[in-house]
Parts: structure tokens; sequence; C-alpha cells
């Protein structure tokens, strides 16, 4: 049952495929893009290149990464920190990253660096300098020695659903991971990305008393998640569709 499972949904995923690659090349993603093609887009991604661990439902490939740079530049996208949000006029596109898995340092640091790339890194503080999984989370050092890159927000302190847990217990998640960042880095953290995605107006209050300017569900933002198995033309679809 379980084989047969898994064929299913590789069977989906190619028929998705061909269908948006289909539909892409006979105008209609092109038509689409003419008619809503958002001024504010925030990309996620985790990890990127290699397989961290049991982490390959978040891992894109760095080619990938690099197909999704281009094109973004070559729609005029201008890349920003979440920092500098609100930005009028023009369009804008805030690339970060989730966790704090190593690969950021040792694939993307570099790449954005020599293409002068400004991105934010969203860091779970209770994940970094952890002794037993070092082979897949930064220390602070590592952290410290990207800031002319990246930005550095807070993830939360635990990783925890927050929408699942009391309000003022979320609120002093987010304080607690704020507070932590500011004591190591030194510098006032003002961006905030929700664990697997979960806000709500109340926590956007929350995260507001716990000292952030500006958090992931802004509704400003047009959001896009990279999955591992996009081709790009899911990628493409994904910025134009809600």
């Amino acid at each position: 049952m379980r084989v047969r499972y898994f064929v299913k949904i590789g069977v989906m995923r190619k028929i998705r495929d061909i269908g948006a690659s289909l539909l892409w090349n006979i105008g209609m993603g092109p038509l689409a893009r003419a008619l809503r093609e958002p001024r504010e887009l925030a990309l996620a991604y985790h990890a990127i290149g290699k397989v961290e661990g049991s982490f390959a439902h978040v891992t894109i490939s760095f080619e990938a990464l690099k197909e999704h740079i281009s094109y973004l530049r070559n729609r005029g996208y201008v890349f920003r920190q979440f920092r500098d949000a609100p930005v009028s006029g023009g369009k804008n596109a805030y690339i970060y990253f989730d966790d704090g898995f190593r690969s950021v340092r040792e694939v993307v640091y570099p790449y954005f660096k020599n293409e002068r790339i400004p991105a934010t890194l969203f860091i779970t503080t209770d994940f970094i300098n952890q002794k037993k999984a070092q082979e897949v989370y930064l220390t602070w050092d590592e952290v410290r020695g990207m800031i002319d890159v990246f930005e550095i927000g807070s993830h939360g302190a635990r990783h925890v659903k927050l929408n699942k847990i009391d309000v003022g217990e979320a609120e002093a998640d987010m304080k607690r991971s704020r507070e932590e960042i500011e004591s190591h880095m030194g510098a006032p953290v003002q961006s905030f990305s929700y664990p697997k995605g979960r806000s709500s107006p109340e926590l956007e209050r929350a995260a507001a008393r716990a000292g952030y300017q500006i958090t992931t569900a802004h509704p400003r933002f047009h959001k896009v998640r990279p999955d591992p198995d996009d081709t790009m033309s899911i990628f493409l679809w994904k910025i134009i569709l809600p």
C-alpha cells in the first residue's frame, strides 16, 4: 500500500508539472503575469544544496536557487532585506532563509556576496550552537560572519506552531528569541518569520509587543515557498497565483 501511495503521488506530480509547463508555453502564464505580477515578493527557503539529514523536504538545489535569482533579476526585481520594508515603487524581492541551516553559510553566503544580493536569515535560537547538530545548524560565530549579506531576524526560540499555543506563551517565545539574537549580534532585531508559516492577527499584535517592526505575514507580501520537486514552470506559477 505504501509503495502504491508513493507511485500515485509521483504520477500526480508528473501530471502537474506537464500541465504547468504546457499552460505556460501556450501563453497563459505570460498573460497572467502581465495582468498581476506582484510588486512585493517574499520568497521562503530553508536548506540549499546537499540534503541535510532528514531535511530533504525543505532542501532546494543550488541550481534551482540560481535559476530563481536569474528570473527575478530579468523581471526587474530589486533584492531587499525585511528591515527595508515597506519600499515605495518598483518591484521588490525579499529572499529569506528560515531555521539557520549550515548550508546557508557554505553555499548561499559566498554566492550572494559575489552577486551582491542582500537577504534575510531568520534563525531559531534554540537550534544555534547545538553540539548534537553541528553538521546541520550554524554557530553564533558563523551567523556573525554573514552580516555583510544577511539581515539577522528571528524564527522564534523553539520552532513551535505559535497559533497552537497560548498567545502569551507565543509572545514570550518571540521576545526571548529577539533578546538572545540581540545579545549575540549587538544590534536590534526588527524582523520575524513565523515557524511553519502559522500566523494570525492576534500573533501579529503579539509580535509588535515583542519588539518586531515587520513579519513575513505582512499583507503587502506575496509569499512564495519553492519546494524541492518544483519545476521552473511551477515556480513561475507560484509567483503569479494567489
